[in-house]
Formats: C-alpha cells, structure tokens, sequence
C-alpha cells in the first residue's frame, strides 16, 4: 500500500489518508500545500519584513527632497532669524523692554489676557511700544538669544528720530524682526521731516530750541554729557560717523547728532 508523509508532522501516512493520525491535521487542503514550492513561505515572510523598510525609505526619500527644495526656494527669500550687528525694523506690534525679564513678564501677562498689568509694563519708561514710535525707525541687532533679541539705535540717523530711545538697548522677540524698510506712512506724527544739512567744518547752527544731548565720544550709545543750552549757537570743528564735534581742540571732547539742531 502506498504511503506518503503528512505535509504537516511530516510522519508516515497511507496515501489515501484524509486526516492524519498522528497529528489530527485535515489532509482535504494538502494538495494546495503540497504544490507550494520550496521557500515560498520563507519568500512571504521575506516580503512581510521587506515592505514597511521599503516604504519608509521612500518616505525619507521624498521628505529630504522637499526639504531640498524649501531651501532651495527660501536662498534668495529674507532670512528669518536676525544676525548680530544686522540692521532690521520692528512690526508694529512689537514691544522692546529694557531688560529680558520686563519683557517675558509683559508677553506672560499678554497670554493670560491680564491686560492692565501689561500696560503697567509696557507702558513705563523702561518698555516702548513700536506703535508709538516712528514707524521707519531701523534697530541695530545687539546679541541674539533663542527666540530673544537686544537692539539699539547705533546710527546716528536713527538715533535723531528718537533720541529718548537711543539712550537704552531693549529686549525684543526675534518674530517682530521686519528684514526691509517698511514704506513711508502718510501723516505719522511720530515720523519727524527729514533734515540733510550741508556741514562742513565751521558750520554754525541756528540758535537751539531745545536741549540736543551731547556726548563725550562720536558714538551716539554713548551716555549723555549734557544738553545744549536753548537759545545756544554751536559751531562744527569736526565730522565723523554722522556725528559732529561742537568743543575746540583743547576742550573736553562734545558731539552731538547734528540731524537734531538746525542749520
């Protein structure tokens, strides 16, 4: 009689058999697995451990082309982060404050919609509101820390349109950054009409109506000396950086923005 293995416990069985006796198996279905071919399990399971590999490598693939691309397209764009020492204008909703804990107090209180202690902040003479303040003032950034920035007006063309904020450096966020002059706003009064006078050394300005700060060096950050008397007639004996000297030779050193005397 003939015999044959069981496809399953692989023990001898009658041919005609359609279970097997030693492990119960239903041989009904034995013909389908028989006429598998060597290995095509181990194929299935291959496919089985192969496929997500595949798929995530793709998915790698394709996000490392698009990240490509994104800095490919963002090369010629502004960039979103500012730099020491760069020159950039702040959005109008912006808030600077003299130092980094007025500010993360005055952004804390913002987000918890206590708005009365915000505005005792940011409205003291510590903090500023860029809404109240030339529009097209430039900042000179200072330092930057994760999302914080310190800036300060550096120029002294800068300095001219708000010389109370020119005396400090502030903390702001880095969001409020503008990296391109914002355009000229009709009628804004904080903006001051553009002066160039024409200097040169033995320049004499009209008489001062009100008291320009005077420093001892031709960096406007520099702190304040005194103010030019009101009524007062000063004299160019010396041009550097934007900055004028009004002292002799021999006379303690006195600059002064010229932007803010008339000529």
């Amino acid at each position: 009689m003939e015999e044959k293995a069981c496809p399953y416990c692989a023990e001898t069985i009658k041919a005609e058999a359609i279970r097997c006796r030693h492990c119960q198996a239903d041989l009904t279905t034995s013909a389908s697995v028989q006429t598998a071919k060597p290995g095509s399990w181990g194929k299935i399971l291959l496919w089985i451990v192969l496929t997500p590999i595949i798929a995530f490598g793709a998915l790698m693939i394709f996000g490392a082309m698009s990240d490509r691309s994104s800095l490919q397209s963002g090369n010629s764009a502004s960039p979103s982060t500012p730099r020491a020492d760069q020159q950039v204008w702040l959005d109008s909703s912006a808030i600077g404050c003299m130092t980094g804990s007025d500010l993360d107090r005055a952004l804390d209180h913002y987000a918890r919609a206590e708005y009365t202690a915000w505005a005792e902040i940011t409205g003291s003479r510590y903090c500023f509101h860029q809404s109240n303040v030339s529009s097209d003032i430039s900042w000179t950034v200072m330092q930057v820390r994760g999302d914080h920035m310190q800036i300060g007006l550096k120029l002294a063309s800068e300095y001219s349109k708000s010389p109370e904020l020119g005396r400090i450096n502030y903390w702001t966020l880095t969001k409020w950054a503008v990296f391109s002059k914002p355009p000229s706003v009709a009628g804004d009064p904080a903006t001051p009409k553009a002066k160039s006078p024409t200097l040169k050394v033995g320049s004499k300005s009209k008489p001062a109506t009100f008291a320009a700060p005077i420093r001892a060096t031709a960096d406007p950050s520099t702190s304040i000396k005194r103010g030019v008397k009101i009524g007062a007639v000063v004299q160019v004996y010396q041009l550097e950086a934007g900055m004028v000297r009004i002292s002799k030779d021999g006379q303690p050193p006195e600059w002064i923005v010229p932007e803010m005397l008339e000529w």
